[in-house]
């Protein structure tokens, strides 16, 4: 295994963001905001080897505390076909 990334949809991204700053330690490293801050859909955060990333549900057609969760494994194809 070589990520996971958990991708959580949220009411608001901003508001998302400072509680997992401020109670976790966690740090925005990209956010997705292309109308101004008003416009925050989607963040990456990061505290140490950890990711997660953050939606509104808004833009995701689901409901906020729904999630996914990615997976980066070297050698996929060996994988799935064994």
């Amino acid at each position: 295994m070589l990520h996971v990334a958990p991708v959580f949809t949220v009411v608001s991204v901003a508001s998302a963001i400072d509680w997992y700053e401020e109670v976790l330690g966690f740090e925005a490293t990209f956010l997705n905001e292309p109308g101004g801050p008003e416009s925050l859909f989607y963040a990456v955060l990061r505290c140490g080897d950890v990711s997660l990333h953050l939606v509104r549900e808004a833009d995701m057609g689901s409901a906020a505390g729904e999630g996914a969760c990615t997976f980066d494994v070297a050698d996929y194809d060996r994988r799935v076909a064994s």
